[in-house]
């Protein structure tokens, strides 16, 4: 299983536990659950998981990047889209949700950065908001948290995220992690600009 796949995995296993709020039994059934849904649920095929995120939200790729990995079943959504070049750049995830399913949309965020954070290994992150960016997403306005920190293994790290309205207009984050010596801020600036007319 590749490293991005368990990333989709893993914010699969902490979103369904945070949307389905059916107590402490269940934090023992979602990564069965997950696994069980991962053979027909879960795509490697680029073209698969272009068209899962192009129902999120209509975007245009930032040179270098593409789409990888998808899942879709029960109403929810998740599309990774990564740089070509291993190692470089940063990691972007689109995530959409049944509205009867939505939580706290920051305590889903706090847990969403937290799986993404042990999947991809930047373990022990102490991170701190430093700023918000107002963005257009959709065609509505979406204010984007900025933080920054550190790892336990001293990697300087940037992440970005927000709760957005799909194209469907469902619940959707948007979340966006790399590591700040790498940042990429020109495909940054040209993802989040392409996404904001929408439908």
């Amino acid at each position: 299983m590749s490293k991005n796949m368990k990333i989709v995995l893993g914010v699969m296993a902490v979103l369904l536990a945070a949307c389905c709020l059916l107590g402490g039994a269940l934090a023992l059934l979602v990564p069965r659950m997950a696994e069980s849904f991962v053979d027909n649920a879960l795509t490697e095929n680029p073209e698969e998981a272009a068209e899962v995120a192009q129902g999120i939200v209509d975007y245009t790729l930032p040179p270098g990047y593409s789409e990888q990995i998808a899942m879709n079943f029960a109403g929810i959504k998740m599309a990774v889209i990564v740089p070509q070049v291993t190692g470089s750049g940063m990691i972007i995830m689109l995530m959409e949700y049944p509205a009867a399913f939505a939580g706290d949309p920051q305590e889903m965020q706090r847990q969403m950065e937290t799986s993404m954070a042990q999947q991809s290994g930047y373990q022990g992150m102490n991170m701190n908001a430093v700023t918000t960016q107002e963005v257009m997403i959709n065609g509505e306005s979406t204010v984007l948290t900025v933080m920054e920190g550190n790892d336990d293994a001293g990697n300087q790290l940037r992440q970005v995220a927000g709760v957005f309205e799909s194209k469907a207009g469902a619940p959707a984050m948007l979340m966006i992690m790399g590591d700040l010596t790498s940042w990429d801020a020109d495909a940054y600036d040209s993802f989040i600009q392409s996404m904001g007319t929408g439908r």
